[in-house]
C-alpha cells in the first residue's frame, strides 16, 4: 500500500472526492492502481460534498473530521465548482483544505473558463494516479508518500482515536 501522509500531523491523509457518476468510476479505478491505503469519501455532487463537509443529511455523525485534501471536478450537474471553491473558503474550518481541480481538457484551463482561486492545481481528465502523485510532488512540503504507516498511527486506532471512515 501508498498512502498520502499529512507531515503536519503525521497521519494518512483523508481525501474528498466530488465528481459526476461517469467520472468516478475512473478516478476509483486509477486509486486501485495506485494502491492507495488513506481513507477516500466520494461524492457525486457538489451539494452532497457541502453536506459531507458540514455534516448534514446522510453525513451527520457526532465527531465530524474533514479531510485534508478535496478533489473537485469541474463539471459538477448541481453547482458550479467556483462557487462550491466560495463557499468552503468562506468558512474559517475549512478554507485552508487544499483543492484539487479534475477538468477535462487542459483547453478548459486555458480558455479561462476555470477560476483558480482557492485551488492549488488543476488536473486534466481522465484521472492518472501518476499525474496526481507528481502533482503533490511538486506542491510543497505538507504532504509525503510512505509505503508504512507510522507506529503512533496504529496506536491511535487502537485506541479508538482514529475515526474517519472513507
Amino acid at each position: 500500500m501508498v498512502y498520502l501522509m499529512n507531515k503536519k500531523e503525521d497521519k494518512p491523509m483523508k481525501i474528498l472526492v466530488a465528481a459526476k457518476e461517469n467520472d468516478i468510476k475512473r478516478i476509483w479505478v486509477e486509486l486501485q492502481k495506485a494502491r492507495l491505503g488513506n481513507s477516500v469519501c466520494i461524492v457525486r455532487s457538489g451539494y452532497e460534498a457541502l453536506d459531507f463537509l458540514f455534516q448534514f443529511g446522510k453525513f451527520n455523525t457526532s465527531k465530524p473530521e474533514k479531510p485534508d485534501l478535496i478533489l473537485l471536478s469541474t463539471e459538477l450537474a448541481d453547482i458550479r465548482a467556483a462557487d462550491f471553491i466560495k463557499y468552503i473558503k468562506l468558512g474559517h474550518e475549512f478554507c485552508k483544505i487544499p483543492i484539487i481541480l479534475l477538468g477535462s481538457s487542459c483547453k478548459e484551463m486555458l480558455s479561462g473558463r476555470i477560476d483558480f482561486k482557492g485551488c492549488i492545481h488543476y488536473l486534466p481528465k481522465p484521472f492518472n494516479y501518476r499525474a496526481f502523485f507528481r502533482t503533490l510532488g511538486k506542491l510543497g512540503d505538507e504532504w509525503s508518500i510512505s509505503e508504512e504507516l507510522p507506529v503512533c498511527f496504529f496506536r491511535n486506532r487502537n485506541r479508538g482515536k482514529q475515526t474517519w471512515k472513507g
